[in-house]
């Protein structure tokens, strides 16, 4: 029984990130750059500790959980680093940007 909560617990941390990066992006609707900039810095931060533990893993990590944690990851990187041409590509793409970061992982593993 331990073992199953374990391993529930272990896949809903693979979505922790992105439901920290919604909840602080999207609270009420269309979101502000701001609130677009602290939700990357926060979930680019959650994303980074979620591709630690999920690597460290001897099980096989989920591809779609990591493409799109490395996706939060880069936007995080760039919103503390000021790239705003890296975060106007995520603008013009949009969610697309997420599945492309997703598909990549995927091609490459």
């Amino acid at each position: 029984m331990k073992r199953i909560a374990f391993a529930v617990l272990e896949y809903l941390l693979g979505f922790l990130a992105l439901a920290v990066f919604a909840a602080l992006a999207f609270p009420q609707g269309a979101p502000s750059d701001q609130r677009v900039l602290f939700a990357f810095k926060v979930g680019g931060g959650l994303a980074v500790v979620e591709l630690a533990v999920l690597l460290c893993r001897a099980a096989p990590a989920n591809r779609l959980i990591v493409g799109a944690n490395l996706w939060r990851a880069a936007g995080g990187l760039a919103a503390l680093t000021r790239q705003w041409w890296w975060l106007e590509g995520y603008r013009y793409l949009g969610e697309s940007g997420l599945f492309i970061g997703i598909a990549a992982v995927g091609h490459r593993a």
